[in-house]
């Protein structure tokens, strides 16, 4: 404060003075990084054999630790959500969110573990019938997981080669049922191969592959000629 020139008085000394004002408040807690996560989230990417995944999961790592190119919290769910892995992405979401609003790191009440997909196949059926297959999640998802198995065929069974998606519940199995095509061509024995595929939210575990035999019901036909 100090004394201005005013009338009726005469500007002493001191003329001004100061006071000065303590902040009681903790200063604000700086970004941490929660390492354990950071390095299970590096660990997954380096490993992934799927360039597209292993880059949303580098993306994941940045928004964690604050660099460049990183997914917001949001961000991070709007992916997880589309990709059918939110459950196994929200820790590292929530550690997103939680970089982002400052505050001190929470203990990991529950450890990540990604399930383990598996496929088993079913009896060898006859052209006409269905190859079926099951699929295992373990441990069972906590949520509904889309994952990927590659179809291949041998023979001429009306089987489309190519990626299904198929859906685990979280019983933790599902059945992918394939139709075969009864025709009236004697041709050799066939068979239909399912391999779970690499994707996020789960690992391929053993066994990661099954194959159904498809057997002919045509018998040759002979002709005469007179």
């Amino acid at each position: 404060m100090t004394v201005k020139d005013g009338d009726g008085y005469t500007v002493g000394a001191p003329a001004s003075g100061t006071v000065a004002i303590a902040d009681d408040d903790p200063a604000p807690a700086a970004a941490t990084v929660d390492a354990t996560l950071v390095a299970e989230v590096t660990a997954l990417a380096d490993g992934h054999s799927n360039p597209a995944a292993a880059a949303r999961l580098r993306r994941v790592v940045r928004g964690m630790t604050g660099e460049d190119g990183g997914y917001t919290a949001q961000e991070c769910r709007e992916t997880a959500t589309r990709h059918g892995v939110l459950s196994a992405w929200k820790p590292w979401c929530d550690e997103i969110a939680r970089r982002e609003a400052q505050a001190p790191p929470e203990p990991l009440q529950h450890p990540l573990t990604l399930p383990a997909v598996s496929v088993s196949a079913g009896a060898d059926v006859t052209e006409g019938g269905d190859a079926a297959f099951t699929v295992t999640a373990s441990p069972a998802p906590a949520a509904d997981l889309a994952m990927s198995v590659d179809i291949a065929a041998d023979g001429d069974y009306g089987i489309t080669a190519g990626k299904q998606t198929v859906t685990i519940p979280t019983t933790g199995s599902a059945t992918l049922t394939l139709a075969t095509a009864n025709d009236d061509a004697d041709e050799p024995d066939g068979s239909v191969t399912a391999t779970v595929a690499a994707g996020d939210g789960y690992t391929v575990g053993a066994p990661a592959s099954g194959s159904v035999s498809i057997q002919d019901n045509d018998s040759r036909r002979l002709w005469s000629r007179r």
